[in-house]
């Protein structure tokens, strides 16, 4: 099953009123493992609000200041970097959401399918904040 299946997948399943199935495909276990890192969820939702590709260092720019709410120093901006660079966009790479170039500095994906996983997660953290009664 292909990553963007499982992750249309998950997204209908629980789009739906019927119950999820009680196994879960192993791409879909691979997406959900990928996106318990915030960093990351935060480069899908980037992602699903910018055109592909997109500049390693825009994208940096922009995960940077979403962790910070707007307000980051270099020093927290290249640390965001070195993390997208060495750890986030390989993985995401590998999986097969994104295709990131590093010697030329940019990240392509498909939009459909970073549209569906950020949809997704908009739906999760919404219910979230619904049973807790705010926000994280």
């Amino acid at each position: 099953m292909s990553i963007a299946r499982a992750v249309r997948g998950l997204y209908q399943r629980l789009a739906s009123d019927d119950s999820p199935d009680s196994t879960i495909p192993a791409s879909t276990e691979q997406v959900l493992f990928l996106l318990k890192n915030k960093r990351r969820r935060l480069v899908v939702q980037e992602l699903a609000e910018t055109e592909s590709p997109i500049r390693l260092r825009n994208l940096t720019a922009r995960v940077t200041a979403r962790q910070h709410d707007g307000d980051y120093s270099t020093d927290q901006r290249k640390a965001v970097y070195c993390a997208l660079y060495q750890s986030h966009l390989p993985k995401l790479d590998d999986a097969g959401l994104v295709d990131f170039n590093s010697e030329r500095g940019t990240v392509s994906y498909t939009h459909d399918v970073i549209a569906d996983i950020a949809t997704l997660l908009a739906r999760i953290e919404n219910a979230t904040a619904d049973r807790t009664g705010g926000d994280d």
